[in-house]
């Protein structure tokens, strides 16, 4: 059971495991979309059923025929590919700052990216994809030492996620609701946004919904094929915000709460997060790190830096955190960054899975 105040910030590097993107790979990801779009329109010129996002293009400009829109949906697209292989963005985020005219274009193919991995993978829960399920071990010890099944609501946890997909959420529920002896258990309370808090939303609303099914269409209609999952990724970026953008300025509540929940927290897992700096300033870095809401016990950090980047990430988490680059650039650290208290700070160059399954715990 986490008896501390614990709490998890989460990366795209997480959700890495279970298949989706990294950030990097989102890009490359959401050209490929448009490229498809493209294509299609090339082999099999478009009219009905219309998309959703069509018809939001006719609505904002009155009197405009279907072709019309059709065309400016297909030039959008051609638009959205030329730009990204000129300017070779690293973050998909930063570039539908830059390209205002194409941010809705580039939210919904996001979504489309986002659910149809997210559609696979709950799909086929047998793939090997969950080999290193890292979310299993979350709940094992949330589990562990609960005489009553009741007492794995005395779980001191919370997630702070950064991720669109919501495989986390859906694997924990469905982790926990599995185990016989908490048949009985309401868990609604885990995750609620109080406790489950998507700093830029995710593809729903509502984490214990069931999957759409129209992210992977199976119907013979080629265009009812290319209409439904267009349909079901508009509908889903409704509930997501991007990076820098003034849209993020509007979710002062999950930035707060999850100031709150950092000052708070007495042990902090950092797991496949690549400190981005817009992000490291919405989490109030590093002022989180050093001035505790409670002082009364040791603070714990735990950081991941598996991958290629793992000195940069390095470099930024110290720099985020502690003020200077160097720290996190050994091993495992113990390191007096205050003069108030003392930080016990623990680095593992493994996967999530391995980190927490053989160093952490």
């Amino acid at each position: 059971m986490f008896e501390r105040k614990t709490a998890f910030i989460i990366g795209a590097g997480a959700s890495k495991h279970f298949g989706y993107p990294t950030n990097a790979e989102l890009l490359s990801l959401v050209r490929d979309e448009a490229v498809a779009i493209i294509d299609y329109n090339t082999r099999r010129p478009a009219t009905y059923p219309m998309p959703q996002i069509v018809k939001q293009l006719m609505a904002e400009q009155t009197g405009t025929e279907a072709n019309k829109a059709w065309k400016k949906f297909y030039n959008d697209c051609n638009e959205l590919v030329n730009r990204i292989d000129l300017n070779r963005p690293v973050v998909i985020d930063h570039f539908l700052r830059d390209n205002p005219d194409l941010q809705v274009l580039g939210k919904t193919l996001i979504a489309k990216v986002i659910g149809q991995h997210e559609a696979k993978l709950f799909k086929d829960l047998d793939s090997n994809k969950l080999e290193e399920n890292w979310v299993a071990l979350i709940a094992s010890k949330m589990a562990d030492n609960c005489i009553n099944p009741e007492d794995i609501k005395q779980n001191k946890i919370n997630f702070i996620t950064f991720n669109y997909d919501l495989s986390l959420e859906r694997l924990l529920y469905g982790i926990l609701t599995s185990r016989t002896r908490f048949k009985s258990v309401d868990f609604k309370y885990l995750f609620s946004e109080i406790r489950f808090l998507h700093v830029y939303g995710a593809i729903s609303d509502d984490p214990l919904s069931p999957m759409p099914n129209n992210f992977l269409p199976t119907y013979p209609n080629q265009q009812q094929s290319f209409c439904d999952p267009l349909d079901a990724a508009y509908s889903a970026s409704i509930f997501m915000r991007l990076i820098d953008m003034h849209e993020k300025d509007e979710n002062q509540f999950e930035i707060n709460h999850a100031n709150s929940i950092l000052k708070e927290a007495e042990d902090i897992y950092v797991l496949g997060y690549s400190f981005d700096p817009s992000n490291n300033k919405r989490l109030g870095f590093p002022d989180v790190i050093k001035n505790r809401t409670d002082n009364q016990s040791q603070r714990r950090l735990y950081l991941t830096t598996y991958g290629a980047d793992k000195v940069s990430v390095s470099r930024r988490a110290s720099l985020a955190m502690f003020g200077y680059e160097g720290l996190l650039l050994t091993e495992m650290n113990n390191a007096n960054h205050n003069s108030n208290q003392l930080i016990y700070t623990e680095k593992s160059r493994k996967k999530v899975y391995q980190a927490l399954a053989h160093d952490f715990w």
